[in-house]
């Protein structure tokens, strides 16, 4: 395995590294971050507070918000896929599938779309009739929850 990792200097990534498994040479070493799993991952002249990168062309919140929305739209597969498993546990039929995505088309579209918080702002809205029940929205809620 190949491991990526920023040296830091005075604050700032002064250099990307590589270093595989067997040779790990800058675990341990408070100058060097090990960044492969970061999104996105940082280059040289980042910003380093000590927890953040940060680029440099933008400001820290931009850097978060953006690394936020990233997740939520990596988690958007497996999110919609917990929901239609819970759903055929509920026991919903094909007919009752084609209902709820004609009922809620806005709150599918947010959560394919990796817009969690509107989905779940839109979610809150809705009121149980037919055959979904409150149980039901609670579900999905947690659901969606679970992968923020």
């Amino acid at each position: 395995m190949i491991y990526t990792y920023a040296q830091i200097v005075e604050g700032l990534v002064h250099n990307v590294l590589l270093a595989d498994s067997n040779h790990d040479i800058f675990a341990g070493d408070s100058n060097y971050v090990r960044i492969d799993n970061l999104d996105p991952i940082p280059q040289i002249a980042w910003k380093y507070d000590g927890e953040t990168f940060s680029s440099p062309d933008a400001p820290p919140v931009y850097d978060q918000i953006y690394a936020r929305i990233s997740q939520y739209q990596k988690s958007v597969v497996p999110l919609l896929t917990d929901i239609y498993v819970q759903n055929t546990i509920n026991g919903i039929t094909l007919q009752q599938s084609d209902q709820l995505f004609d009922d809620y088309s806005d709150v599918i579209m947010r959560l394919s779309q990796g817009a969690f918080p509107s989905a779940l702002y839109r979610l809150s809205q809705k009121t149980p009739g037919g055959f979904v029940t409150q149980d039901m929205i609670d579900q999905w809620t947690e659901i969606i929850k679970s992968h923020m």
